[in-house]
């Protein structure tokens, strides 16, 4: 009987501590939009090798939130 109240505590714990988890699917989209941003400046400057690096990184961290989106389900 113990054990139960022991546990019941700890389950109100985790649950409290929850709410001020982040969501890292929205961690994930705020970076894909500073990453936009940065590679919008990296082309209008020119620096097409380092835009195509922007990219492909941006492109890693769609799959990444897809991934996270879809297990999420």
């Amino acid at each position: 009987f113990e054990q139960l109240n022991r546990l019941d505590v700890l389950l109100e714990k985790q649950s409290m501590f929850s709410l001020f988890k982040t969501d890292p699917i929205k961690t994930l989209e705020t970076k894909r939009k500073k990453m936009l941003e940065e590679a919008m400046q990296i082309q209008r400057s020119g620096d097409l090798k380092k835009y195509a690096f922007h990219v492909e990184a941006i492109d890693k961290l769609e799959k990444e939130i897809e991934a996270l989106q879809s297990g999420k389900r």
